[in-house]
């Protein structure tokens, strides 16, 4: 193997831990994402919730339905602080995809290299093996040519 060759194993090694290490993070943000959907999802299954008991109520002093009121408009802004929260971790986990990606794309691109260099090797291998064998009848031919 020539230097060049242990060179690009080298790159290639190193760009397939970077390429496990995207992985790992997407899979992190993923599930991340995930979790806080779930949380939002609830959120605003117990926002419809207060709002159905709300106006299910027949007879309510104006006290309650401040009360009620401002459950449901914190309700709302935490709903509002959930929503912005998920479509940042979506992006960071659409980044990290197109970061994959490419990373992959790189990787594949050296491991294409590496087989071109490997078969060049092997190619120029052949030809010096033929070279020698070459050179060996020629010298047979000569010798029992005398």
């Amino acid at each position: 193997m020539s230097s060049s060759g242990s060179k690009l194993k080298t790159v290639l090694k190193i760009k397939k831990l970077q390429l496990k290490k995207v992985q790992r993070d997407l899979a992190a943000i993923t599930v991340t994402r995930q979790n806080e959907e779930g949380h939002l999802s609830h959120l605003e299954e117990t926002r419809s919730n207060a709002v159905a008991v709300a106006g299910g109520k027949v007879k309510t002093r104006a006290a309650d339905l401040q009360v009620d009121r401002a459950f449901i408009d914190t309700l709302s802004g935490k709903i509002k602080d959930q929503t912005r929260r998920v479509r940042a971790i979506a992006t960071r986990e659409d980044e990290k995809r197109d970061e994959l990606l490419g990373q992959s794309k790189a990787k594949e691109m050296l491991v294409r290299l590496d087989q071109r260099r490997e078969g060049e090797e092997q190619r120029e291998r052949e030809r010096k093996t033929q070279r020698v064998v070459d050179v060996l009848a020629q010298r047979l031919r000569m010798g029992s040519g005398t």
